[in-house]
């Protein structure tokens, strides 16, 4: 997460499956390139969104629920305008991020979807 918080696509892009699959808020994105363009910060408007981590729970050898807030800072002074909390789930593939879902209310709702059988399909 640090690379994504920083900005460092490239750290971000190397930590990332070739077939990676992220749902989110904004919907399904694929592929590395996909999710670099999602994970790019758009430098206009008043509001900044970051994300902050709360608790990481391994939930086995390739699972990974984590709790969550995305938060909206002012960009003239940096203080939290709002902020949100989340749950996250990310699945590893080869070591690296293959499946990650940010849609979740809390993370306790995150472990109970680690919990389902893995789609066949792709997400989306």
């Amino acid at each position: 997460m640090r690379a994504f918080r920083e900005q460092d696509l490239d750290a971000l892009s190397a930590l990332l499956h070739p077939e990676v699959e992220l749902e989110g808020l904004k919907g399904t994105f694929r592929g590395v390139d996909a999710v670099r363009r999602w994970a790019t910060r758009v430098p206009t408007g008043e509001l900044m969104m970051g994300i902050e981590l709360d608790d990481v729970v391994e939930l086995g050898p390739t699972e990974l629920a984590v709790a969550a807030r995305r938060q909206w800072r002012w960009t003239d002074n940096g203080e939290i305008a709002d902020e949100t909390p989340f749950g996250m789930l990310f699945t590893f593939r080869d070591g690296l991020i293959y499946r990650w879902r940010q849609a979740y209310e809390s993370l306790d709702e995150a472990i109970a979807a680690a919990a389902e059988p893995e789609p066949e399909e792709p997400l989306g």
